[in-house]
């Protein structure tokens, strides 16, 4: 099935990450290709601490982010899939500057 993400960063040759809302929700989404691959569904609030967090490790399962310096992870079924700079998933929030 193909969504369309409203944001997207290419996180290597075959991989991106986006955020789409779905009702009151965050959807964190990996696709290959423009399907998805994986996905992961937040509150706006959890996202916004760990994204200004310093160091951090949120979710658990087949996506997972690790927070280290304002560099995030991004890490799917257990290999790294690339590395975002946190003021880019803030722009993508509307936040203030990191």
């Amino acid at each position: 099935m193909i969504y369309l993400v409203m944001d997207v960063i290419k996180l290597n040759d075959q991989l991106s990450f986006g955020i789409e809302q779905e009702d009151k929700h965050l959807r964190l989404v990996i696709l290959e290709g423009g399907a998805e691959l994986v996905c992961r569904k937040t509150n706006g609030t959890e996202l916004v601490k760990f994204i200004r967090a310093e160091n951090g490790h949120i979710f658990k399962g087949r996506l997972q982010l690790d927070n280290s310096g304002g560099y995030i992870s991004v890490v799917v079924k257990g290999m790294q899939a690339g590395v975002v700079e946190a003021n880019q998933i803030a722009a993508f929030l509307n936040l203030n500057q990191i």
